[in-house]
């Protein structure tokens, strides 16, 4: 038995801020659950761009008797997602933004704001990718207690990873950044399971 249960669109919010892939699929998830269904076809993906920096989903709701067959590879997504983000860097860089968990008392957690549009928010052990489609210089930066920032200049067909960083505050942690090389950065993206 497989009955479509109906469709939903996923993170179009310009005003969320937690939206990166992960968290909106899962947002996805519950939406079937709450119509009813067990399984999500995912038939539109639209990553972060200059309008939104949040992932949107288009997916069919469907009920299934036994949905073993469809068990997710959780792996899936991001698997098709590197094959699309490696497809045709010629006329745009990729921005790895990312935080790993602080190994001191000082906890941060604020949001990276682009000239393209906003990241995310980062804190311990989280990671956003973006596209950029303009060369030049790109301004990074955030505030808490003091403002930080970073500037970039951008060549298409590059990626660039940007490690954030939790600098002691009177009162919360203060955001810093550091442009990683292309060896280390990837090495500390990776390690992010997020």
């Amino acid at each position: 038995m497989r009955k479509k249960m109906g469709s939903i669109v996923i993170g179009n919010n310009s005003t969320k801020v937690k939206c990166h892939y992960e968290t909106v699929l899962s947002d996805a998830m519950k939406k079937a659950v709450d119509m009813g269904g067990n399984l999500i076809k995912i038939t539109k993906v639209d990553s972060p761009a200059f309008i939104s920096s949040c992932y949107r989903f288009r997916a069919d709701v469907l009920l299934v008797a036994d949905n073993s067959a469809y068990a997710a590879d959780e792996t899936a997504f991001e698997k098709w997602l590197g094959v699309q983000l490696q497809a045709d860097t010629s006329h745009y860089a990729f921005l790895y933004v990312y935080m790993l968990k602080s190994s001191s008392d000082i906890y941060a957690s604020y949001v990276v704001h682009s000239d393209v549009g906003n990241i995310g928010r980062v804190s311990d052990n989280t990671k956003y990718v973006t596209k950029v489609y303009k060369e030049g210089k790109l301004k990074i930066w955030s505030f808490t207690e003091k403002k930080a920032e970073l500037y970039i200049d951008i060549k298409e067909g590059q990626s660039y990873y940007v490690k954030c960083l939790a600098k002691p505050g009177a009162v919360t942690g203060e955001p810093g950044f550091e442009l990683m090389s292309l060896e280390k950065g990837k090495e500390e993206y990776e390690k992010i399971k997020k």
